[in-house]
């Protein structure tokens, strides 16, 4: 692979350093104020949010890494926004329709949770929309600004929200503050206008039906996908109480923030040469190849350092009230490396247009998630059966991305 490919995900990985490190170090001050219990029902909270978040855009937003650059992008991203913006007040009616029978999880009865994840959603969506634009076209540095923005702005308002209340309604409100200041910074850095309103319903026909596969199996695929991931804090709060889920939510929060956002740098970049690859000679084995190999070894790299530090570091990092949290560490570490080492790799499905296959995974993988989760009687043989499950699937999943980056030549 080219060095011009590793330079673009040096530059982006720099430039988000400091948000690797931002959700860290505020889950360390954040863990001083607000008990398990709390940081549970936020963590639900949040789990909900970004479910919805991904059907709110259909996963149009991904189109735009295979739409023409320049105008015909523009043009496309205008047409993810409204898209966004209609399914979001959608959602939000059947939502409600929802709360008003009673069908909704009990982190979420009252009218104000309820209406915040419908919000915190659709911005969300958006934001996320923009960013994966500022990739398609690539400009990284705008991409660095909205992302880095809207890690310091949740963690900040959040600690903020501390002189208020310690409740999870504050833990709320202060994650709606960061995504309005991530937006805000979007909006200057990718100047976005309204598309005009003659003609609009048949420009969007047209770009939805242009790009069917995306909503038809890439939006089931990755919303089954959120579901798998969010799943686990829903189930343990569920079935051993907000304080277990709360352990379980800084537990993922600090093991996934760094993983994630290291792994998304690289998404960002190798989905860009990846499809350009494609376009040229049919396939991308040798960029698939050369990232799979650098992703791998730092993920052998994390399993090691947790297995033998987490433990301790969660105990002086975040008081021992938070020991059971380094604990579920290290029965989690082999899904999070793995994890890191897939889901950049993944966007070849996207790229060759085979979503329907990723969407037959996605289905399987859900299928071994819950019975994971529901059929063990402890709390620690509940997530390891979670995590060598879920494992196990992305080792196929990792097989399958592989054969299709060949192209052509599979």
């Amino acid at each position: 692979m080219s060095n011009r490919f590793w330079s673009n995900v040096a530059s982006v990985l720099s430039g988000t350093a400091v948000a690797q490190a931002v959700p860290i170090l505020g889950s360390l001050a954040l863990a001083r104020f607000y008990l398990p219990s709390a940081f549970g029902s936020y963590s639900v909270w949040v789990g909900v949010v970004l479910i919805l978040a991904v059907m709110a855009t259909l996963r149009l937003e991904m189109a735009l890494v295979v739409v023409e650059d320049g105008q015909p992008r523009r043009d496309a991203a205008q047409l993810v926004f409204v898209t966004v913006v209609l399914v979001a007040l959608l959602g939000g009616a059947v939502l409600a329709l929802l709360w008003t029978f009673g069908l909704m999880l009990a982190d979420l009865r009252s009218p104000f949770l309820l209406g915040s994840a419908i919000l915190a959603a659709a911005m969300t969506a958006l934001s996320d929309s923009w960013q994966t634009w500022a990739a398609a076209d690539g400009h990284y540095r705008a991409l660095i600004r909205i992302r880095v923005v809207q890690v310091i702005a949740i963690v900040g308002a959040q600690l903020g929200a501390v002189l208020v209340a310690t409740t999870p309604e504050m833990l709320v409100v202060g994650h709606l503050l960061g995504l309005l200041g991530a937006i805000c910074v979007a909006a200057w850095q990718l100047p976005m206008t309204f598309p005009p309103l003659r003609g609009l319903a048949h420009r969007l026909y047209a770009f939805w039906t242009s790009h069917s596969r995306f909503p038809l199996f890439a939006l089931p695929a990755d919303s089954i996908n959120s579901i798998s991931a969010q799943l686990p804090l829903m189930v343990v709060a569920t079935r051993f109480g907000s304080e277990s889920a709360g352990f379980l939510a800084l537990t993922m929060r600090v093991l996934g923030a760094p993983l994630a956002l290291l792994g998304r740098s690289v998404l960002d970049v190798f989905r860009r040469h990846a499809a350009d690859a494609f376009r040229r000679k049919g396939d991308c084995r040798s960029e698939y190849l050369s990232t799979f190999r650098i992703l791998l070894a730092g993920s052998l790299v994390f399993v090691v350092g947790t297995i033998f530090l987490a433990q301790p570091i969660f105990e002086i990092g975040f008081g021992s009230k938070w020991a059971m949290a380094g604990v579920m560490a290290m029965w989690l570490a082999p899904l999070f490396a793995l994890r890191f080492v897939a889901s950049p790799l993944s966007y070849v499905f996207y790229i060759v247009g085979r979503q329907n296959v990723d969407l037959v995974w996605q289905i399987g993988l859900i299928s071994v998630v819950i019975g994971a989760l529901w059929l063990p009687a402890t709390l620690q043989e509940t997530l390891l059966a979670y995590t060598y499950g879920y494992s196990a699937m992305y080792v196929i999943y990792l097989g399958i991305s592989y054969h299709y980056s060949k192209g052509r030549h599979a």
